[in-house]
């Protein structure tokens, strides 16, 4: 997979798939794509997206839902990073502890 934030959209590439623009992650104008940052452990393939107005989302790219997750920064995100060490939280989506 293949994923490039170009102005206010994000594209997906897949050899499979071909390109996509998840329907959820792309924005009106004057919100564009600061920072992109992608983990594939567990096989679960999540993407997150920051953008100039503050906005995070995580997006599962196999989940039937566009976005998992979306939090507002206070300012621009401008690096994203994903955590390498597992830990449990309380998944409000399922209602129970999950890895994360």
């Amino acid at each position: 997979m293949l994923a490039i934030g170009l102005g206010n959209r994000v594209y997906i590439w897949s050899e499979a798939i071909g390109v996509h623009y998840p329907p959820g992650l792309n924005t009106g104008r004057g919100t564009h794509v600061t920072s992109i940052s992608s983990s594939s452990t567990g096989g679960h393939n999540i993407l997150v997206i920051g953008r100039n107005s503050g906005q995070i989302s995580l997006y599962g790219l196999y989940d039937r839902e566009n976005v998992r997750f979306q939090s507002q920064q206070p300012s621009t995100v401008s690096c994203l990073a994903f955590k390498t060490v597992i830990t449990r939280w309380h998944s409000e989506r399922f209602g129970c502890m999950m890895a994360t």
